[in-house]
């Protein structure tokens, strides 16, 4: 006799708009799905991302202004991590670290002055793929990527 096998899968969603000077937005998420969105219009516009899931991390980020820092740090995903960030003004600094069972997926937009990007990301069985379309003046991106099959 075969028991029927309840499967429970939390997403936790969260969602994010500032507008004004010294924004700063800290986001933790552990969960099965982890999904956060956030958009930031202002002078000291800092994100900090921090995702750790059973399933899978999906990040989305849009930051215009002046001091733009990104940080984004998807974990522990047994299958696919996913970024997508945008940034427009001036010192736009972007740090993605990315562990997956999987795969991870970076896609970054950068338009300003500074523009540095560093990218980590690790993938346990399958691959790891990066798109960084970078204008402005000081264009810096670091990437290291590791996959194991």
């Amino acid at each position: 006799m075969t028991k029927p096998i309840l499967k429970i899968i939390i997403s936790l969603v969260f969602f994010l708009n500032t507008t004004g000077l010294a924004n700063v937005v800290y986001i933790d998420q552990v969960s099965a799905l982890n999904e956060a969105h956030a958009l930031q219009n202002g002078s000291g516009n800092f994100i900090d991302i921090e995702q750790a899931a059973a399933v899978s991390n999906y990040a989305k980020v849009q930051q215009e202004g002046t001091n733009n820092d990104i940080d984004i740090d998807d974990q522990d995903a047994g299958t696919t991590n996913y970024a997508e960030v945008y940034q427009k003004g001036s010192k736009n600094d972007i740090n993605i670290g990315q562990d997956a069972g999987t795969s991870n997926y970076a896609y970054i937009y950068q338009d300003g002055t500074g523009n540095d990007i560093n990218i980590d990301q690790d993938a346990k069985a399958s691959y790891n793929y990066a798109s960084i379309n970078q204008k402005g003046e000081y264009n810096k991106i670091d990437i290291d990527q590791r996959a194991y099959t």
